[in-house]
């Protein structure tokens, strides 16, 4: 059998080798040769930059805005607390290189400048991000979105705040700016409770998408949503106080009509609630997570749970998050 060397192979099937890498080792592969730098700098190759597994500062921020062409379609970066990756000046830039940017993930990112004012406003990002999450970044919200209602700026379908200590109950109101918004994802946002649910019923009523595993809800949040929340296909509310009167209660009443997916992994919710809530829901939920809770067996009618996918694992870690945002794209 003839060998075959690395210079012998069609470009096309380079360029399909290099669709298996993660952004640094692709950066890395251009190094080789100059046939194999001209490959990497491919632009389907950068439609989606994952630079996540590196930590970076102000300059390597730089230098990654440096090398990103116009095709970029969703960005990754994992950002260093200490030395802040976002200002003005690079999300300028960012604009400039990345026209067609749709999907934008801030993570573990210190927002605030010297004056510890938030650098950015939510106008001055790419006007084509619809996606924007900021996990466990800090930021001051009415700083961020002051400049939400113009009409010139980003149209944000989909923002995620997972482990943002900072959100709290009073930095709902500013989101009710954004009349795009159609999912909302606050998992571990420990300062949410009751009443920012109120204001989600109450102003983002549009909400299809709602996550809130891991803040201080409790069961009357249920209640809250189910008056004003009729559009909400899929809501995650694990790892909360939500007990079985959350679905005894609302037997005759059927709320939430639209709703596909479920989740109330490790849940205050018993084998009683659960037949309550197959009862309200068997007929339009498509998925249900109920790991972790205290429900010692499934319904025996095969009837009840017919089409619904239920997710139940004996061993699911307490301190386990579902990450429900990057599970978005499941069609349940």
């Amino acid at each position: 059998m003839k060998e075959v060397k690395g210079e012998d192979l069609p470009d096309v099937v380079v360029l399909n080798i290099f669709g298996f890498l993660r952004f640094g080792d692709l950066c890395r592969v251009g190094r080789v040769c100059k046939r194999w730098y001209q490959l990497s700098r491919s632009q389907v190759l950068w439609k989606v930059v994952d630079a996540s597994d590196v930590h970076l500062c102000n300059r390597a921020m730089e230098k990654l805005i440096g090398v990103l062409v116009p095709s970029v379609v969703h960005l990754h970066v994992h950002g260093s607390k200490s030395k802040s990756p976002l200002s003005e000046r690079l999300v300028a830039a960012l604009s400039d290189k990345c026209p067609r940017l749709r999907t934008l993930i801030l993570e573990n990112t210190y927002m605030l400048n010297m004056n510890l004012n938030t650098a950015v406003t939510l106008d001055q990002l790419p006007q084509n991000v619809e996606t924007l999450s900021l996990r466990k970044c800090f930021f001051m919200t009415d700083q961020l979105f002051c400049m939400a209602s113009r009409m010139d700026g980003p149209k944000i379908t989909c923002l995620d705040f997972n482990g943002c200590w900072c959100l709290k109950d009073d930095d709902l109101p500013f989101l009710s700016w954004l009349p795009d918004l159609r999912e909302l994802y606050l998992e571990n946002c420990e300062n949410i409770t009751n009443a920012a649910v109120g204001v989600i019923a109450a102003r983002l009523s549009q909400l299809v998408v709602l996550d809130l595993e891991g803040t201080k809800i409790t069961t009357m949040a249920f209640f809250i949503l189910s008056k004003s929340c009729n559009r909400l296909e899929k809501l995650f509310m694990g790892r909360t106080s939500i007990h079985d009167g959350a679905f005894l209660t609302c037997i005759a009443v059927k709320p939430l009509p639209s709703l596909k997916a479920l989740c109330l992994c490790k849940t205050e919710l018993t084998t009683i609630g659960f037949a309550a809530l197959v009862d309200i829901f068997h007929d339009r939920l498509k998925w249900l997570n109920i790991s972790g809770c205290k429900i010692s067996s499934l319904p025996r009618e095969e009837t009840s749970l017919s089409g619904i996918q239920v997710i139940q694992t004996s061993n699911f870690n307490k301190q386990e998050s579902c990450m429900h945002f990057n599970t978005r794209n499941c069609d349940w």
